[in-house]
């Protein structure tokens, strides 16, 4: 005897959604690590707009000219530093995002299977349903024409 069509064929939508399900929380780290080099970003660039100026006002200006050539080196550090930062979180950047787009294109076929999976399942076990309902109606027809026909003999 063979299984119903339930009970085939649920297993496949469960494990269709736990697919699914892993797929989502792999988007959600990979968009979690996006935001985080986003953060990095404005936050490199804030340093960059509020850093010179930081640096003036926190540096004694004793001998002027000796200062000035110091603050104007230590300024072309911090820029370079700083252009060096945005280059390597902008690297990060665009491979995250390229790996985010791959993984769109996964979410999308396992959303799709998922979905799949769920109208077979439901519609198997519709079949399951109608068939149990006119497996019931025979034997109860069957039953009624017994008694009946017992009925009729006495």
């Amino acid at each position: 005897m063979s299984l119903p069509n339930t009970q085939r064929l649920a297993p496949l939508a469960a494990i269709t959604d736990m697919a699914h399900q892993a797929a989502l929380m792999r988007l959600r780290r990979i968009t979690a690590r996006e935001q985080a080099l986003r953060d990095s970003l404005a936050d490199l660039d804030d340093r960059a707009a509020n850093g010179f100026l930081r640096s003036l006002s926190g540096h004694d200006n004793v001998d002027g000219v000796a200062n000035l050539g110091f603050v104007g080196g230590q300024e072309r550090n911090w820029r370079d530093w700083i252009s060096v930062q945005r280059a390597s979180l902008q690297v990060d950047l665009a491979k995250v995002l390229g790996e985010k787009a791959e993984h769109m294109t996964r979410l999308t076929q396992t959303l799709g299977r998922k979905d799949v999976a769920e109208k077979m399942l439901r519609a198997a076990q519709e079949r399951d349903r109608r068939d149990r309902s006119q497996k019931q109606m025979a034997a109860l027809q069957e039953l009624s024409l017994m008694l009946h026909s017992h009925r009729t003999r006495r």
